[in-house]
């Protein structure tokens, strides 16, 4: 307890003195903020009792040169006994560094993220003037940013070009990217995929091309098989959901609403039903198809009940001033997820026609999308630019932060194997990061799919078999990977 009241107060001591004397400042000012640093860091091996003497020195230090500034006369006379204190500092200072850079490297060996990310985010300004030190932990951080990032380091990463010695030698320790040599090009920009029963036809979202149906047996020659266009409307269509039976596909347009096809012709999908009244940007359809949950764009959530697929009906509205991006349903718990603007929601669907939220997350920047770990029950939540964060939703009461995984852009949309071992994030521009998930408290990037030309990598979707990976690569089209162990 005396170890931790001694810290809060050298750290709150610290925060206000964020200004040092001007004079000697190249030599003391480095000096004076390595006290707040290695305080911070006291509590790594061998530490504490070094950096609780070097604390007293730095303060005693600063209270000579405050007296100093105030009658500038005495500094001519007592200048030396200043600049020798600062020197003797010095050395203490080079001692501390010492074992803060064996912390460091140890950290590394032992692949201990957390202590590597503490040491470099003190901001020590002397940690990476030692050049066998800047290689290993470059060489480390390029491998496990996806961990947290670290602005220090990104700044480095981002000048790599210019540093030809330091790039040879972290090299071998970027992400694995695999480059996508060749895509379908379907005229619009995929926003979403689905297949059809049998896997020899996709239906895609296709933007203002609206929807399409592509016959993908041969991939490398896949071509057009049909189409379909609202009659009275330009479309905006972004989103696309497959009914159980594969018979119905759903769709969500921002211009047209929510609207049903018939796809058991598939040259020629027949809409079915419409519901026009909102903007949909999304949507879900319980296992017996008769009823559809749909985002509505800027609004909130629709519940519309659609056994009469020719007349979808309204059965209640959710706002609660959210803009929702994307829902994920949990139809065995009744539990409905809701990815806003805000960050999280979880709704309680038991009755339809009045869901009520029993579980939030605030989330800076908002999310986009969810996937349910059901096995391990935890929810992975794409967190725009904070990546993807882990969570335990095994208490009913309470979320529990458990890991993040940090993406260069936007994590948009996730897959999730169904044995929950790997998840695809599509990342935008970044492309698709494969991660292993077996350990919820450390994500581990595999590779990243890329196209090599700019394009947003929106969603993901798995053949049934898991052989196949399909990429809704915007303006690159459809992308087809196929999966090796």
């Amino acid at each position: 307890m005396t170890r931790i009241l001694f810290i809060l107060f050298i750290l709150t001591a610290l925060g206000l003195a964020d200004e040092y004397p001007k004079f000697f400042a190249q030599l003391g000012t480095p000096l004076y903020k390595a006290d707040k640093a290695f305080t911070r860091l006291s509590s790594l091996s061998d530490m504490q009792e070094k950096a609780e003497l070097y604390h007293i020195e730095a303060q005693k230090l600063l209270h000579f040169a405050e007296d100093l500034e105030k009658e500038p006369k005495k500094l001519a006379t007592k200048r030396k006994t200043y600049v020798k204190r600062l020197r003797a500092l010095q050395k203490v200072h080079d001692e501390i560094l010492r074992i803060v850079n064996a912390n460091l490297l140890k950290s590394i060996d032992a692949d201990d993220y957390p202590v590597f990310h503490a040491i470099i985010d003190s901001d020590i300004d002397a940690l990476l003037d030692n050049h066998v030190i800047r290689k290993r932990v470059m060489a480390y951080y390029v491998g496990h940013r996806t961990r947290g990032k670290l602005t220090s380091l990104d700044n480095i990463y981002a000048t790599l070009e210019s540093d030809t010695v330091l790039k040879e030698y972290v090299k071998g320790h970027l992400p694995r990217i695999e480059l996508i040599p060749s895509t379908y090009s379907s005229g619009g920009s995929v926003h979403k995929t689905q297949l059809s029963k049998n896997e020899k036809l996709a239906y895609l979202a296709d933007g203002n091309h609206c929807f399409k149906v592509v016959d993908i047996r041969d991939f490398s020659s896949a071509s057009e098989f049909g189409t379909y266009e609202f009659p009275e409307s330009e479309c905006s269509l972004i989103d696309i959901t497959v009914s159980s039976n594969f018979k119905y596909v759903f769709l969500s347009d921002l211009k047209n609403g929510f609207a049903v096809l018939d796809v058991s012709y598939a040259i020629a999908p027949l809409l079915q039903g419409q519901y026009a009244k909102i903007k949909a940007r999304a949507s879900l359809a319980t296992e017996d198809g008769n009823i559809a949950f749909v985002v509505q764009h800027e609004r909130g959530l629709s519940i519309l009940d659609i056994t009469d697929k020719e007349e979808p009906r309204l059965l209640a509205n959710y706002n609660h001033g959210l803009s929702i991006n994307n829902i994920t349903l949990d139809e065995e718990h009744s539990r409905l997820y809701l990815a806003h603007t805000k960050g999280l929601s979880i709704l309680d669907i038991s009755m339809l026609g009045n869901p009520r939220e029993v579980l939030s997350l605030e989330v800076e920047g908002g999310s986009n999308h969810i996937a349910l770990s059901h096995e391990k029950k935890i929810a992975y939540l794409a967190s725009q630019d904070n990546g993807v964060q882990v969570l335990d939703i095994s208490d009913d009461q309470n979320l529990t932060l458990l890991s993040n995984y940090q993406t260069p852009h936007d994590a948009h949309h996730l897959t999730l194997s169904k044995d929950e071992s790997i998840l695809y994030i599509s990342s935008m521009l970044d492309g698709v990061h494969k991660v292993d998930t077996k350990d919820s408290y450390y994500l581990k990037h595999i590779l990243t799919y890329k196209v090599d030309k700019e394009a947003s990598a929106f969603s993901t979707q798995l053949d049934k078999d898991e052989k196949n990976l399909f990429i809704s690569y915007g303006e690159a089209g459809l992308v087809k990977i196929e999966l090796t162990q």
